[in-house]
């Protein structure tokens, strides 16, 4: 048996995100969709905030929307990269759905992205991207 990581212990219901959206009606809805889903969520409304608010450890998953004011998603995420050597997955969010959008978004230092409106399908595909579900014998 080959030692899998610890990650494996956080299942669907457990997650701690910190959900980056300068948006009330998207934080709000985005919210919803989370708790409903069993997951607890600390939300900041913009880059900077994101950066007071982590803390090493405390979040599963980071989900940043990519274009807001005060400080971007990207410029964010970089600087959060530059502060930490280890960084729980952070997901790109934004309502453009263009082709290449995806390879864009990741090169510019998100590990995944996902399109708004946020569908519950897409986001549970993305954190089992990180997060896999153990199998039930």
């Amino acid at each position: 048996k080959d030692p899998k990581p610890q990650i494996e212990n956080i299942s669907m219901e457990s997650l701690s995100i910190l959900l980056v959206e300068d948006k009330i009606i998207t934080q709000k809805v985005l919210n919803l969709q989370l708790k409903d889903m069993g997951h607890d969520v600390t939300i900041a409304t913009n880059g900077r905030e994101a950066l007071k608010l982590y803390k090493p450890g405390r979040y599963d998953l980071i989900l940043m929307d990519i274009q807001m004011p005060v400080m971007d998603g990207i410029t964010a995420t970089n600087e959060l990269r530059d502060r930490n050597a280890m960084l729980p997955p952070v997901v790109g969010l934004s309502a453009n759905a263009f082709e290449g959008d995806r390879e864009k978004y990741i090169n510019m230092g998100f590990d995944e992205y996902i399109t708004k409106p946020m569908k519950r399908e897409r986001f549970i595909e993305v954190v089992h991207k990180f997060f896999p579900p153990r199998e039930t014998n």
